[in-house]
């Protein structure tokens, strides 16, 4: 059963090929959103979680049973986007991209797995290509379930927004995951640093964005800090970042639109989530 299920009254089965499904899997969870793009809002959200498999095989045989139990999953979709939420993630500049050294660009600073497949997402606003990998075993199953399905890294979404929607040309952006963070700095409008680091607490936490800090000459008490993601809900966090960079708020996702049922969960956890669209 999920844990968090949202179907606005308008949602129906039959309309599902005039919706876009995106979903996220994570070690320890998977959620999915449908979005009605002749209505312009989203329709339905549902989370599953569980604890964390860190074993591909078993990981896909948990998605597989989600997804062979889920109504909401078994008709066509008109299109569909994945997250796979993994620190393996190098950014290339457009000058140097060639895609066929891939996997040259990803071992560069990863080791690729036996089982693994390396993707791509060009994000025009950094001039760059996010070239990530993704085990094979749970790209071919969501394949054969979403055809046309097309993959993505968690910080392609996050990068994108932070240039294009957010209108301070200065900010900090923090993605908090269970068991890493992602870290978006921008300068005068220009992305300056991504990066991502493992944390086990708050100590881990703000030592590294003090670290970026200190090194990019950032005023703490003057820039913008942005939370999102699923633990940025967590108090402990939020205090100590607060004790050193004050200016702090959550990071909503403005569009797509959401229908009034989406007031029942805080959005900023899932921000990449919703606004994976944006990036299709």
């Amino acid at each position: 059963m999920a844990d968090i299920c949202l179907l606005d009254k308008s949602y129906s089965i039959a309309d599902s090929k005039n919706y876009h499904i995106s979903i996220q899997v994570n070690p320890d969870g998977v959620c999915f959103c449908m979005l009605d793009t002749r209505a312009g809002h989203y329709v339905g959200f549902k989370k599953y979680s569980f604890d964390p498999i860190t074993d591909v095989e078993r990981l896909t045989n948990k998605l597989e049973e989600i997804i062979d139990a889920d109504e909401e999953l078994k008709p066509a979709f008109g299109s569909s986007a994945m997250i796979w939420a993994t620190q393996k993630s190098t950014f290339v500049p457009d000058v140097f991209f060639d895609e066929t050294n891939l996997r040259d660009y990803f071992e560069f600073n990863h080791p690729l797995d036996e089982l693994d497949e390396i993707h791509y997402n060009n994000i025009e606003e950094t001039a760059a290509c996010n070239v990530f990998a993704i085990p094979t075993y749970p790209a071919n199953l969501f394949y054969t379930r979403f055809r046309g399905i097309k993959y993505f890294h968690q910080a392609t979404p996050f990068v994108k927004a932070s240039l294009t929607d957010f209108a301070q040309p200065d900010a900090m952006h923090l993605n908090l995951n269970n068991g890493f963070f992602d870290i978006a700095v921008k300068k005068q409008g220009r992305l300056v640093l991504y990066n991502t680091f493992l944390f086990r607490n708050e100590t881990d936490l703000i030592y590294y964005v003090l670290y970026i800090v200190n090194q990019l000459g950032i005023d703490p008490q003057g820039i913008p800090l942005t939370l999102c993601g699923e633990l940025s809900d967590r108090v402990a966090y939020q205090e100590t970042l607060a004790k050193y960079l004050p200016n702090m708020m959550y990071y909503e996702p403005a569009s797509p639109a959401f229908t009034v049922i989406f007031e029942r969960i805080n959005r900023h956890k899932y921000f990449n989530l919703f606004y994976l669209y944006n990036c299709v």
